[in-house]
């Protein structure tokens, strides 16, 4: 597997989970949706990235700017 590279930060996991399942439908990208929250008693939430491997950075970037674009 190559270096994953972060394409965007979404403001809860289920907006990147939305945004992963997109990115697989329509382009076959595989990504992985990373959150920072620790749950109910954790830290404040930042939200979930979702990372692609590099050589699909441009492409998952691309789709997704186009559809989340201002999420």
């Amino acid at each position: 597997m190559s270096k994953l590279k972060l394409v965007k930060n979404f403001p809860n996991r289920v907006a990147a989970e939305q945004a992963q399942a997109f990115l697989q439908s329509e382009a076959e990208i595989q990504s992985i949706v990373q959150s920072h929250d620790f749950g109910i008693s954790g830290a404040m939430p930042r939200g979930a990235d979702v990372l692609v491997e590099e050589e699909n950075f441009e492409r998952a970037f691309e789709l997704l700017v186009g559809m989340f674009d201002g999420i």
